[in-house]
């Protein structure tokens, strides 16, 4: 990493903050015995790993998931949230939770602005209505979406338990954050038992920028050639004729 000047990262780094993250954690669990309840869920919940299938009506009907085996099994609290490929909280408009909608002058929209304009109305739409419908349909899983530390929480639990791949910045970055809002966090009680002095935080921050910068030039990079994390993307031309399909096969698209 470029902000580390691309020199390697000792692995005593990551268990500092491992056991940080031990003297935090029990104080980071939820009083609802709801909340706590354990649950499993698709980690994955992309068009290719959906199975519908077309009735002699032709609505579609979703008939089965794939690839369950990397599925957690967690409390709902840590379970809580939008698949990745649903999620738009950067957006304004899916932050209020406004009903969107296409701009007045789409029609008058050309080319690729009448195309940015349709994709910015999809992504808001399936975020819009996967929290109303999750809020129709999975009332624990909604009041724990709610939950104003829980992005918080989660991310330093998932931060803690993937696997190291030679990076640490984020944990402690999370770390740090939950020590400055402890009371808030934790709903007060004991101090909070991570100190991280006033020099650190600030270097921890300046390289956390750096990192931000470089992920956010490389996001934009990907967007341009439109090519993924695990590799190149392409247009699928299939279109369904009937029978059970992956989502990712109808009515084509990118994937």
């Amino acid at each position: 990493m470029e902000a580390y000047g691309y020199q390697e990262q000792p692995p005593l780094d990551h268990i500092e903050n491992l056991n940080r993250y031990l003297l935090i954690a029990p104080s980071l669990t939820l009083q609802d015995p709801a909340l706590c309840r354990f649950c499993i869920r698709h980690p994955e919940l992309q068009p290719s790993n959906i199975i519908v299938s077309r009735s002699s009506d032709s609505t579609w009907r979703v008939v089965g998931l794939l690839d369950w085996q990397h599925a957690p099994i967690l409390p709902v609290f840590l379970l809580a949230g939008l698949p990745e490929r649903f999620e738009n909280f950067d957006d304004p408009i899916s932050q209020s939770m406004a009903r969107p909608s296409l701009p007045e002058d789409s029609d008058d929209l050309h080319g690729s602005e009448q195309s940015r304009a349709k994709e910015v109305h999809r992504r808001r739409l399936v975020h819009y209505h996967y929290i109303k419908n999750t809020e129709e349909y999975k009332e624990h899983h909604h009041t724990a979406l709610l939950d104003p530390m829980g992005n918080l929480r989660r991310r330093l639990f998932c931060h803690a338990s993937d696997p190291w791949e030679g990076e640490t910045l984020a944990l402690k970055d999370d770390l740090i954050g939950a020590m400055e809002i402890w009371e808030t966090l934790t709903g007060g009680g004991a101090p909070c038992p991570v100190v991280f002095d006033a020099e650190d935080v600030h270097e921890t921050m300046q390289l956390d920028e750096a990192r931000r910068g470089a992920n956010e030039t490389l996001e934009a990079c990907r967007n341009i050639i439109r090519f993924g994390t695990e590799g190149g993307g392409y247009d699928t031309q299939q279109a369904a004729e009937g029978g059970c399909v992956g989502v990712g096969q109808v009515g084509g698209g990118t994937r």
